[in-house]
């Protein structure tokens, strides 16, 4: 099973990750979990995003290394993993790509094109919260040295707004939005709900 976690930085979706990978390895003894995210490997990608650039700017070499990325991470991490029977969590895939960069200005068309032949998830948890609240948790996050640049009020309106249009752009996906702006131990009961549907 391939799960994808998604949705604006500080949505919650890092500590659900968390959460979903210890309910599947207590589910069965013989579930083995790959917890991966996005980027993959590139640092070139988190070293741009940590500059104090305008959100629109270089969007299209961002385009470019997060698709080299993602070809790397399904043939490296994923698609071996999927083969051998193992569950796969990723924090991040394509959504945020084509949520975020489309935000910054790049086609929606071209978006969504260059990932037209990518594996699709089993399914896809976007976590939507109110950017006000996104921040705030942000802001409590000491590991983070430096605001990436995305992390901006306005940017992230119209970032959130891509992410609720998901399932209009991909009405063959199984994507569920749930609302993260409730608690940690609510918003794990809808996750697990949804899970044991499937």
């Amino acid at each position: 099973m391939f799960i994808v976690l998604e949705g604006i930085d500080g949505c919650g979706k890092s500590t659900q990750i968390i959460n979903l990978a210890d309910f599947f390895f207590h589910q069965d003894k013989y579930n083995h979990i790959v917890v991966t995210r996005e980027p993959y490997r590139r640092r070139e990608i988190r070293e741009i995003l940590k500059t104090n650039e305008m959100p629109n700017e270089k969007k299209d070499q961002l385009v470019y290394l997060f698709v080299e990325d993602r070809k790397e991470h399904f043939k490296e991490v994923i698609i071996p993993s999927l083969n051998r029977g193992h569950i796969v969590l990723c924090d991040r895939y394509k959504y945020s790509t084509i949520c975020y960069q489309s935000a910054q200005g790049f086609s929606l068309e071209r978006l969504l094109d260059m990932h037209r032949f990518m594996p699709v998830p089993d399914l896809v948890f976007v976590f939507d919260v109110n950017v006000e609240t996104a921040l705030k948790r942000v802001s409590y996050d000491y590991s983070r040295k430096k605001e990436s640049k995305f992390e901006q009020k306005n940017f992230l309106e119209v970032v959130r707004r891509n992410y609720l249009s998901l399932n209009e752009l991909f009405p063959d996906e199984n994507i569920i939005l749930i609302d993260g702006n409730e608690s940690e131990r609510v918003v794990f009961e809808k996750i697990k709900k949804a899970i044991q549907k499937i």
